[in-house]
């Protein structure tokens, strides 16, 4: 009887034991994240000498396939700075007083039109609408154009840019682009008042002047947003731009590495164009272009025949290694993944504008854009074409 006493005390005791350290050790653990005072406690390391476990950075989503880099969605986010200094932005609109003249030209109100009103010509007037812009220092500049679209506008209104080297021509679709600030290009223009922006009658149609813009360390999109801009080929990075102009007599032509930034400025010039899902026949100032179009009409201003398809103009040009790619240069891809560059429509041809981008038009975003080439999948090749 006594041993069976002895037994259940030691059994009590035992049980007493536990629950005591069950209950310390679970107030423990509460002091751990609540101090005297009941605030918040910071729960220390125990041993201080050892260093804490390092965090495993989270990594980044993986980019989609077969598709564009998703942040070339901004117009031009690969020739853009971080910081805009002094912004500058002038509208002429074709009713300002003393910087708009067009002879011969008439005055039509529409409602659709920039200031209520805009001038048109019909086809083959000689005479030039004129705005005078005022370029307050040497600099690019971006120029943009707004007129009514129309079907019974020019396919190919001419835009001329007053530029450090002399006017320069663009060639623009009045019957569907428009309604809105069109982008002409970014030019290097030359401090003066009076520096003119042109319009110069089409070969068929009504040509319309309505009202131009010029803007400076300032890109103005279609919602109004505003972001610095830059000279457009100082991120291309792949060489060095010099004076590499040969002049004989009076006649000057660019030299190599000038041609190729031309390639790129003209492609660039593309930028926003929506993408054309029907893959209608490729002609000058289309308001849609797939990827063949895009660079068919780019080399056109050089006077490159290319056809309107990735592979036939594959068949043009030098081969190059994708080492050895230099702005201007062709860039091919095997979207179709069948090994071969033989899909008319599926298959994929760029244009390579350096710091490994590329502009195309792309068929993921509807519209042509600048993205990374790594983004697309299955590289074939690069061909670089003799530009005269």
């Amino acid at each position: 009887m006594r041993r069976l006493m002895f037994v259940v005390f030691a059994v009590f005791a035992a049980v007493s034991v536990v629950s005591f350290s069950t209950l310390s050790a679970e107030a423990q653990s509460t002091d751990q994240y609540e101090s005297s005072d009941g605030s918040e406690a910071v729960d220390t390391p125990q041993n201080s000498s050892d260093p804490p476990e390092s965090e495993t950075p989270s990594q980044p989503p993986a980019p989609p396939e077969n598709v564009d880099e998703p942040s070339a969605e901004g117009v031009e986010d690969r020739v853009v700075n971080e910081v805009a200094e002094d912004p500058y932005s002038q509208v002429v609109d074709n009713g300002t007083r003393g910087r708009f003249s067009a002879p011969g030209w008439q005055k039509v109100r529409d409602a659709s039109a920039y200031g209520g009103s805009l001038v048109q010509a019909e086809a083959g007037r000689r005479s030039d609408a004129r705005f005078k812009m005022e370029v307050p220092e040497n600099g690019y500049y971006t120029v943009y154009a707004h007129w009514p679209a129309k079907s019974s506008n020019t396919y190919a209104a001419r835009v001329g840019v007053s530029t450090a080297d002399g006017v320069r021509w663009e060639d623009v679709d009045q019957r569907t682009d428009g309604s809105e600030w069109v982008r002409i290009g970014a030019f290097e223009m030359a401090r003066g008042e009076g520096r003119p922006v042109l319009v110069s009658a089409g070969e068929s149609g009504a040509t319309v002047a309505d009202a131009v813009m010029i803007s400076k360390n300032v890109l103005i999109g279609k919602n109004a947003e505003m972001v610095s801009l830059g000279d457009p080929d100082a991120s291309s990075g792949d060489e060095k731009v010099g004076t590499s102009e040969e002049t004989s007599g009076t006649i000057s032509t660019y030299g190599a590495v000038d041609r190729r930034r031309e390639v790129v400025r003209r492609a660039r010039n593309h930028l926003g164009k929506g993408y054309d899902y029907n893959h209608r026949r490729c002609q000058r100032g289309m308001a849609r272009e797939d990827c063949s179009c895009l660079t068919r009409n780019v080399f056109r201003h050089f006077d490159k025949k290319l056809p309107d398809s990735p592979v036939y103009q594959w068949k043009y040009g030098k081969r190059v290694s994708k080492a050895n790619l230099k702005r201007g240069d062709l860039v091919f891809h095997d979207l179709n993944k069948d090994g071969d560059l033989r899909d008319h429509y599926v298959d994929h041809v760029s244009i390579y504008s350096g710091n490994n981008n590329i502009v195309h038009a792309s068929s993921y975003f509807g519209k042509v854009v600048e993205s990374k080439e790594r983004y697309l999948d299955r590289y074939w090749g690069s061909k670089r074409l003799r530009l005269r």
